[in-house]
């Protein structure tokens, strides 16, 4: 199991008033490296279902590389 530690961070201002700081969150070292093992697993095995179409929020296909294509395809055409 993860251990979790909870601490006061300052944003601005007086310190003592509670509006002026925010909870973070530590977690273990163990916890972020299991955690992103897990992420890019699963991250690897959705790109692969993934139609070749398919673009923007996956690694390496974005909406400018689609929209490059489109404008090539579309000058080919004039």
């Amino acid at each position: 199991m993860e251990k979790r530690t909870d601490h006061k961070a300052a944003k601005n201002g007086n310190l003592k008033d509670c509006k002026n700081s925010r909870e973070i969150t530590l977690l273990s070292v163990i916890g972020k490296i299991l955690g992103r093992i897990v992420l890019d697993r699963v991250g690897n095995g959705v790109d692969m279902r993934l139609r070749k179409e398919q673009a923007g929020c996956i690694r390496g296909r974005g909406t400018r590389d689609q929209f490059f294509v489109l404008r090539n395809i579309e000058q080919l055409n004039e």
